[in-house]
């Protein structure tokens, strides 16, 4: 469906970490905020780049291929509802999932 995407999704342990370190302990050390500042940027990073995939698939899909996958996948709708509330065959919720 999405076949010629050229959107490059770099897996968030292969690029470097750009957020600074905190000073406070001994050179090698870790510390909580350090951990926990990585831990929000890898989840934000994450939920980025989701958000620019899902825009650049939206623009490449009909609408009504994009509101089959909205209802399944994003907003969690069962395929018996889907196929009811849009008249669309079951096999048809699965494709565009």
């Amino acid at each position: 469906m999405v076949g010629s995407s050229k959107l490059f999704l770099a897996p968030p342990k292969t690029r470097k970490k750009k957020y600074p370190k905190n000073d406070g302990g001994l050179p090698g050390e870790s510390n909580d905020f350090d951990d926990l500042f990585g831990e929000i940027w890898d989840a934000e990073w994450a939920r980025h780049l989701l958000t620019m995939a899902q825009e650049q698939m939206r623009g490449e899909v009909s609408p009504k291929w994009y509101q089959i996958y909205d209802l399944h996948v994003l907003q969690e709708k069962p395929v018996r509802e889907i196929v009811r509330k849009l008249r669309v065959s079951a096999a048809s919720v699965y494709v565009a999932k």
